[in-house]
């Protein structure tokens, strides 16, 4: 098996960490890398010139564009600049490609018939879960796809972290997209990640945002919360929607930091939280301090023992290799 590494531009986000965690476990399982593209951020149009007519560049180019009627792994969808995208999108269509999908604007209301196209042009795609897969295959999705049912979080030591009940509640990510608090809401909120912004509540505690390797360490609370939107009464607009389908990232950086998990009812993810007992769901936020409240001890502490096996296989990337595994049955080793 060949893959195609993608390497984004380098900050405090955890997106990058779910795409470099797939690109070690690739590497871990003995993957060919036929070429390794870099995110380019251009800041001017000399910088775009200059990295178009260097011989690096197409050197890179024409190395990928070799590849043929080879098994393939990619990551989708590709982040880089235009050129990259379109060698990408070239070598997905003339090889047995296998992707594993991160994000899909379709899901998102943008540029829904480009997304399904692309991944049509895939052999197979690794998928986050069953009502994504499902969504797809309405939207015109037509390729066998698998489900992934959690992004692995990889750490070399596993956090353990003294947990007990309280009304604490961890918000991790990205603060700026996240409308809901800047609403009046009386919530006692730990918050991490970039886009703090002086218009959140006063009240909420604010500790600075860490590299994805060092976050897990550093989350103090009882519960973490995934929400989206800017709404307080349900998780509302593209964002909102987007979470009926997709794992979030920030979800097995909780679980990897041993933390239970509140998050809205029709949350794609709302199943797995319920059926493995590690948190509970809600309608709208203003129903948690009465359900925390109503928690006792015990179904706490029942909560945290769940997490245990869980946060050992997301550290050390066991659901990304068991859809590897299903996918090399697929595609012929």
């Amino acid at each position: 098996m060949k893959y195609i590494g993608e390497t984004p531009a380098a900050n405090f986000h955890a997106g990058n960490k779910a795409r470099a965690d797939v690109d070690r476990i690739f590497q871990n399982r003995g993957y060919q890398l036929v070429e390794n593209f870099y995110e380019t951020q251009f800041k001017s149009i000399g910088e775009k010139i200059s990295y178009i007519i260097d011989p690096r560049t197409w050197l890179k180019i024409f190395r990928t564009l070799q590849t043929q009627n080879q098994n393939l792994a990619m990551q989708f969808p590709t982040y880089s600049n235009s050129l990259v995208r379109w060698t990408m999108n070239r070598v997905l269509k003339q090889n047995r490609t296998l992707i594993v999908v991160h994000d899909v604007d379709a899901l998102r209301d943008f540029s829904a018939a480009n997304s399904i196209d692309q991944i049509n042009s895939a052999t197979l795609a690794i998928v986050h879960n069953s009502k994504m897969k499902s969504e797809l295959e309405s939207l015109g999705v037509q390729i066998p796809m698998i489900e992934l049912d959690l992004f692995d979080y990889l750490l070399d030591k596993i956090p353990k972290i003294e947990r007990h009940k309280s009304s604490e509640i961890v918000f991790a990510g990205n603060l700026g997209k996240s409308e809901f608090l800047k609403q009046n809401l009386a919530l006692n909120f730990q918050l991490y990640g970039i886009g703090w912004d002086k218009n959140f509540n006063e009240s909420y505690n604010y500790y600075g945002s860490f590299p994805p390797d060092e976050i897990p360490f550093k989350l103090k609370g009882s519960f973490g919360l995934i929400w989206d939107g800017d709404s307080i009464e349900t998780c509302a607009g593209s964002f909102g929607k987007y979470l009926r389908f997709n794992n979030p990232h920030k979800f097995s950086l909780y679980i990897a930091s041993g933390l239970p998990t509140i998050t809205w009812r029709h949350a794609a993810i709302a199943d797995f939280i319920l059926r493995n007992e590690i948190g509970f769901v809600v309608d709208s936020l203003h129903e948690i301090p009465r359900v925390i409240e109503n928690i006792s001890d015990d179904q706490y502490s029942r909560f945290l023992k769940n997490l245990e096996e869980l946060q050992l296989k997301v550290t050390h990337g066991f659901f990304t290799n068991s859809a590897l595994d299903r996918a090399e049955e697929i595609l012929g080793g």
